[in-house]
């Protein structure tokens, strides 16, 4: 902790350091090597949501417009996986190639924005392990052949984060910047789009004043809802009614507050199955705020597990490339995949945990609790821990336990070489 950044006060000239550019430059080497390696030994046979993006996709780029079959428009997923894959598909043609150079490019600006923001926040050896750390990630080596939405979430958040970074001092331009950039994070997924404000609430929390982040916050947030407005003017006129993004939000509701619920996907009730979207979203809405109000104590208890239940593994890799990892290894592969999986997750999860007590140790309670990595990591999952979790959904805040985990590792690193500086 002994090279960790000050927290630069609001109005302040001081500037972030230099890039540090060795370590950007050798976590994208090996981010791109390790998922070439990944790419090259396993084939593309793309299964369930992966399978569901490339139908969109493919559906898009052949002129069939955004919906689970051509010509039958949707929002019931946010277009933004879809779209992303859509235009390398134009570029390159619907397949695995197309595939995987949109997953490794985003890979490799995930790890480069990641060792930024860990060099900013805690220093420059943190930057080092960021770059290790997000460049091994299992998961994200598995996703190479396989669409999806959580690398291209992460990725989003935390270029997002590269400009409006809370812990920098406060710029107009670049909370105008961030909102075209905020817009495509939130038509990835829309918990994206209280990101600003989470940003303008953190810059509060530390102390940086109350008008001029609550200004830039909506700075960025009038910017972003703008860029998204067209996206929003389509589905007025393909339903009728307001739809900012996608009509999931409340058969995901009730997903995780219903009679029946074991707080994850849960089929929908068939008597909504056929509704419109717009109808379906609102009637199941209203159907889990009933089953909520008639046993609040229940919801209480089922949203704290929930909560925790989110945490418990990471094998969504594994999952969404078993039939090609079968057809090339065999089966007996799998279980050692996901035990590896979810062990570097619980570890990166073990190493968050004493990063927070390092910082309430060092830095106060108060400082390690209104830490935008912490706060950010408590927004995502507090907001599945109400609605539904699945074992992927984590990985929208993964990138902050990660970034916490890089305190402890680089406190061991510093006891073995005391005297070694900070790397350029």
């Amino acid at each position: 902790m002994a090279e960790a950044q000050p927290d630069i006060a609001a109005g302040s000239t001081v500037r972030p350091p230099p890039l540090p550019w060795r370590a950007i430059a050798a976590g994208i080497a090996l981010t791109a090597i390790l998922r070439t390696i990944w790419a090259l030994a396993v084939p593309f046979e793309p299964v369930s949501d992966s399978g569901a993006y490339f139908a969109f996709a493919s559906n898009i780029v052949a002129g069939g417009g955004y919906g689970w079959e051509p010509n039958e428009p949707s929002a019931y997923w946010a277009v933004g996986p879809a779209a992303i894959y859509a235009a390398a598909f134009a570029l390159l043609g619907p397949g695995k190639l197309a595939v995987v150079l949109t997953n490794i490019v985003a890979a490799t600006l995930c790890t480069a924005a990641a060792t930024t923001i860990a060099d900013r926040w805690f220093g420059r050896r943190h930057a080092w392990v960021a770059a290790a750390l997000f460049s091994v990630w299992p998961t994200m080596i598995m996703f190479t052949t396989a669409l999806n939405s959580e690398q291209l979430f992460a990725t989003l958040l935390l270029l997002t984060l590269v400009v409006i970074d809370p812990m920098r001092p406060h710029a107009w331009a670049r909370s105008a910047w961030a909102g075209p950039l905020a817009a495509v994070m939130a038509l990835v997924r829309p918990t994206g789009l209280l990101i600003p404000a989470a940003v303008a609430g953190t810059r509060f929390l530390r102390g940086r004043g109350f008008v001029k982040p609550i200004a830039a916050g909506l700075l960025t947030t009038g910017i972003m809802l703008a860029c998204i407005a067209p996206w929003t003017v389509r589905n007025y006129n393909v339903f009728g009614e307001v739809v900012l993004i996608s009509t999931n939000g409340g058969p995901n509701f009730w997903m995780g507050n219903n009679p029946k619920t074991n707080g994850r996907y849960t089929p929908l009730p068939d008597d909504a199955v056929d509704l419109p979207e717009p109808e379906r979203a609102t009637v199941l809405k209203a159907r889990a705020l009933e089953y909520i109000k008639a046993e609040p104590l229940a919801f209480a208890t089922r949203t704290a597990s929930k909560f925790v239940m989110q945490h418990a593994t990471e094998t969504i890799g594994v999952v969404w490339n078993e039939p090609a990892l079968t057809n090339r290894f065999g089966a007996w592969i799998i279980k050692p995949l996901k035990a590896v999986s979810t062990g570097f997750w619980l570890a990166t999860l073990a190493g968050a945990a004493a990063g927070m007590a390092m910082l309430a140790w060092k830095k106060g309670l108060w400082s390690a609790v209104t830490h935008p990595a912490f706060l950010l990591w408590g927004y995502f999952a507090t907001v599945h821990a109400i609605t539904v979790i699945q074992d992927r959904y984590h990985l929208q805040w993964s990138p902050m336990v990660m970034l916490l985990a890089t305190l402890p590792i680089v406190a061991a690193w510093s006891k073995l070489r005391p005297s070694e500086p900070g790397a350029s």
